[in-house]
């Protein structure tokens, strides 16, 4: 496992008094969703003055495909996981925790 520092982009749209309160139990992705995570984090980044100076992709399928859209989106060049080293500094994107 992976200790990290992370932060919730999405609530569920149902409230907090719900048994899971405010997390999703089951979520289906969409692509507006996921562009919406995007320009979240993107905005968090900008007012929290965090600059991150780059992408890493992971390499499963799924993960390699929404890191290019975070590199894209968030204009910050992106870097292939086989082609950095353990003090790469950057943004790591995982689509599926459990295809790591």
């Amino acid at each position: 496992m992976v200790l990290n520092g992370s932060i919730l982009l999405h609530l569920l749209p149902f409230g907090l008094d719900d048994g899971m309160y405010g997390r999703y139990a089951y979520i289906n992705n969409s692509y507006s969703l996921i562009r919406d995570g995007f320009e979240r984090l993107k905005a968090i980044l900008d007012v929290s003055n965090i600059e991150v100076p780059s992408i890493l992709a992971l390499p499963d399928c799924s993960s390699q495909i929404l890191t290019m859209a975070t590199s894209e989106i968030l204009d910050i060049p992106l870097k292939d996981w086989v082609d950095i080293d353990i003090n790469t500094k950057g943004l790591i994107v995982a689509y599926d925790l459990d295809e790591i």
